[in-house]
């Protein structure tokens, strides 16, 4: 069974499956389940085996694959190109998605740790999310409080001298984009290590909707996600402020996948209902 191609897999599941609806035998049925059991092992191995490699690919390509003309990462593969079905998630806007019948079709996503830069990370449809839980302070002992550092996106970035100078800034800052710097040696290992180990904070407004206009002091808080404005809020985002759209991206992103390990934590308590 170990050597069957993935045809010969996908005909024998086929088979294992119109069988055990038409076969009424509790000691054929247990086989047929060790059967589909052995095979799912097996191939859990090769997908194991496919996402570490891809995964040092992908590091090999962070590290090398920056366009130095133009200053972007380079687009290695279109990350839909495999799925074609359309589903609308609001009025005008759509996504891909694969359809099931049913929940108990769902594939395992397997949460990922990612060494180099210190974060956990999922990829769903070719987008990654990642990122570590980071505390979530008062917006109203903020200034006071000397533990509330990274709680926003140094608006520097890769230019910003106090990271260039090897220091600590109070911002925070994507190790992600670090990596670049530290391949080009502007930074030392020392320093990258130092900041790939700060997770990135929140304050508590940041969960907070607003439909009003980004400025100073609502840039934090969420100024897009409502479904019967979605389709109106990207349009706007279109021909915004290319900075300001990243910096609100960059929350949600962070935002999203706090929440998502937040989640996960409770299935590992046992606080989380399965299905």
């Amino acid at each position: 069974m170990l050597h069957l191609t993935l045809n010969q897999v996908n005909k024998k599941i086929c088979e294992i499956y119109d069988q055990f609806g038409e076969d009424n035998n509790l000691h054929k049925s247990k086989q047929y389940i060790l059967e589909l059991h052995q095979l799912e092992q097996s191939i859990e191995k090769i997908h194991n085996k496919i996402s570490n490699i891809k995964q040092i690919c992908a590091n090999k390509y962070i590290s090398k694959g920056y366009d130095e003309s133009n200053n972007k990462k380079k687009d290695l593969w279109d990350p839909l190109s495999i799925l074609t079905e359309k589903h609308n998630i609001a009025e005008n806007v759509e996504v891909y998605a694969k359809t099931v019948d049913n929940i108990y079709e769902l594939p395992k996503c397997d949460l990922h740790w990612v060494k180099n830069i210190n974060q956990f990370a999922v990829n769903i449809n070719g987008v990654i999310f990642r990122g570590n839980i980071g505390n979530i302070c008062n917006k109203d002992t903020i200034q006071s409080n000397a533990n509330a550092n990274q709680t926003i996106i140094c608006k520097n970035k890769n230019k910003c001298k106090t990271l260039l100078n090897g220091k600590v800034c109070k911002f925070y800052h994507d190790p992600l984009d670090l990596v670049h710097l530290l391949y080009k040696k502007e930074i030392t290992q020392e320093i990258f290590d130092v900041y790939k180990s700060q997770n990135r904070n929140f304050i508590n407004t940041t969960w907070v909707y607003t439909d009003l206009p980004c400025n100073k002091k609502n840039i934090n808080m969420r100024h897009f996600g409502s479904r019967n404005l979605l389709s109106n809020e990207y349009d706007l985002m279109k021909i915004n402020n290319p900075n300001i759209n990243n910096h609100m991206i960059s929350n949600y992103q962070h935002q999203t996948i706090h929440d998502i390990l937040i989640i996960l934590g409770l299935n590992s308590n046992g606080l989380l209902d399965s299905y």
